[in-house]
């Protein structure tokens, strides 16, 4: 590691000599550490990030070239997470290998457009190494789209005096990044609106996204992170969203594209389509402006709506992959899913989690491509619209779920569960583990694992987590209301970065608290939990201290628990009963905190 952390102080000459150096990224340029590092006779500087986002892109500024030219070793970036799995393997006596592959030196080259940055050219419909990953750190799947942007060449802006005039090199230029791909989405955005108002409708924010996210594409990548965190619903294409032949003055929409609202506790809306030409493919995108969260939130979606696609005539359900964002799509091929002409398609919108008193509004497009190309079709020469009561027949006459005896079960075919049930029809159960002992598991990304325990005495509930599979994130949740945690709604959590996570809530004898593991981030996660009551009596009459055990636990020794010591001394300076008041307090401020 450098001396200073971050190889922004000059070495002794040669003092580094066969080094491969550590540095953190920040508080001096790239080529300023590896040319102190080249001064230094490091064989190799490695820059990792501040946090588990991926690798850095390196970029020379076009004032450093005098700087950049006395670099003479190997410096690259790699990802905060790599990083952590060389220290941890060199501190603990073992020897690390590392092998930079895929670096092809004929794509590497100074453009001289852009000052002297070091970059790889991108393949063609791949994402750019510079492109941000997600997920987000609220755990909402990133990013929404793709479009060009990687060294796109364009229109510039000139002086006042177009000196030379518009037609040469200097109105052009070449640039990487949201410079360059915004304005093509934007630009698509204002075709859509186009579209709109020709047809004498005036299009929300959340309709243009549904329409925007319905046009992508997958597209392939090279990233370690699963495929939708680094390309969303794909590169945008108005090839796929209107068709080619289609006028400007058509007075109509190629797509349907319908406002609406559901409210809490179930509340579903529904449109039925029948088949008229089943060689095509469906896709039905679902958009909402989401209200404002607090500030304190720890995850801001405050509403949670479904999107539904329904097959009457197969019985089967075609749900949005991701979920937890306010944006989602379903794809449905009409010929693999066994569909012909005559048969009926249901699209519904569903009301999930919904913390807002107030109804929710959405935008919903659905749209029609040619199986072979994925080109856009007019949607009426896909499908007919049915009219509202044909399309309540045909939804109360598909098969209704039994939610396996644990749920109730909705009109699109969906369960809602009873704790500690939970899946798609109720078919899981959350583990039941006694207070002391451990449990392991597995947890995939953005699934759950639940489980519950039941404390028998009344005092303060603490749950340790850890997870040390490399390059997974696994967050914790706790839930004292009766229902399974989630993402949306808990009592306490926390949602931090590290592979241990810890969390803790007051709790009364025989309660029955639920623990929700929840895999964030970027890799299936193995977990060991461990679980311990502390006696509120036992809080009010004992002197902790921070870093000390505590002794008066329930079945077993708090053994690894200083942390939780640390949250008992705040009772130190109140004492007595008051103490507990304090731990209590602390939990429900927790929970707010929380939950909103």
């Amino acid at each position: 590691m450098a001396s200073d952390g971050v190889m922004c102080e000059a070495p002794a000459p040669g003092s580094l000599r066969g080094v491969v150096v550590f540095a953190a990224r920040g508080r001096c340029s790239f080529a300023t550490k590896g040319m102190l590092a080249s001064v230094g006779g490091a064989a190799a500087v490695v820059v990792f990030g501040s946090d588990d986002s991926g690798a850095i892109g390196m970029v020379f500024e076009a004032d450093e070239a005098e700087i950049a030219a006395n670099v003479t070793v190997v410096t690259v970036a790699v990802a905060a997470t790599t990083r952590k799995v060389l220290i941890s393997v060199l501190e603990s006596g073992g020897d690390a290998s590392v092998e930079l592959s895929g670096l092809d030196p004929a794509t590497l080259e100074l453009d001289s457009s852009l000052g002297h940055n070091l970059h790889l050219d991108v393949a063609p419909g791949s994402v750019a190494w510079f492109s941000s990953r997600g997920p987000t750190f609220d755990a909402r799947p990133k990013p929404d789209v793709l479009a060009p942007g990687a060294y796109v060449t364009s229109a510039n802006s000139l002086d006042g005096s177009n000196a030379g005039g518009f037609c040469n090199e200097a109105s052009l230029v070449t640039y990487p990044g949201t410079s360059m791909a915004v304005p093509l989405v934007a630009g698509m955005a204002a075709r859509v609106t186009q579209l709109f108002r020709a047809a004498g409708r005036e299009p929300n924010a959340a309709l243009l996204r549904a329409a925007l996210a319905a046009s992508g594409a997958e597209s392939t990548t090279s990233a370690a992170l699963p495929a939708f965190f680094a390309t969303g619903f794909g590169q945008v294409s108005l090839a796929r969203l209107v068709p080619a032949e289609w006028p400007r003055d058509a007075g109509r929409l190629p797509f349907a594209a319908e406002h609406g609202q559901v409210a809490g506790g179930g509340d579903e809306a529904v449109r039925c389509w029948q088949i008229v030409d089943a060689q095509s493919v469906l896709v039905a995108a679902l958009a909402w402006t989401d209200p404002p969260a607090s500030v304190l939130a720890a995850h801001p979606l405050v509403n949670d709506l479904d999107l539904v696609v329904a097959l009457p005539s197969t019985g089967a359900r075609h749900r949005a992959a991701i979920d937890g964002n306010n944006l989602e799509r379903v794809v449905v091929d009409l010929v693999s899913a066994g569909l012909g002409v005559g048969d009926v398609v249901v699209v519904g919108v569903q009301a999930g989690r919904m913390l807002s008193t107030e109804a929710q509004a959405y935008g919903l497009t659905v749209h029609g491509l040619t199986r072979a190309e994925w080109r856009a079709r007019e949607l009426e020469s896909v499908m007919e619209l049915l009219p509202q009561a044909e399309c309540a027949q045909a939804v109360a006459a598909m098969p209704v779920p039994g939610c396996n005896g644990h749920g109730e079960a909705t009109a699109l075919g969906g369960c809602n569960c009873v704790a500690p049930y939970f899946g798609r029809e109720c078919g899981d159960a959350a583990v039941e583990v006694a207070i002391g002992a451990s449990a392991t598991g597995q947890v995939g990304i953005l699934g759950w694992a639940y489980y519950v325990v039941t404390p028998s005495i009344e005092g303060m509930l603490g749950v340790t987590m850890d997870a040390p599979s490399v390059n997974a994130d696994a967050d914790l949740f706790l839930s004292v209301s009766g229902t399974l945690p989630t993402e949306l709604v808990h009592d306490a959590a926390d949602t931090g970065t590290g592979r241990s996570s810890r969390a803790w809530i007051s709790v009364s004898a025989g309660t029955r608290v639920y623990i929700g593991v929840y895999g964030y981030c970027c890799a299936d996660a193995g977990f060991t939990l461990e679980t311990a009551v502390v006696a509120r009596d036992a809080m009010a009459d004992q002197v902790v201290l921070p870093g000390t055990e505590l002794a008066s636990v329930e079945k077993g020794e708090l053994s690894g628990w200083a942390w939780f010591a640390e949250g008992a001394a705040i009772g130190v300076a109140v004492g007595g009963a008051a103490a507990a008041a304090v731990m209590a307090g602390c939990g429900a401020w927790q929970a707010r905190r929380r939950n909103r």
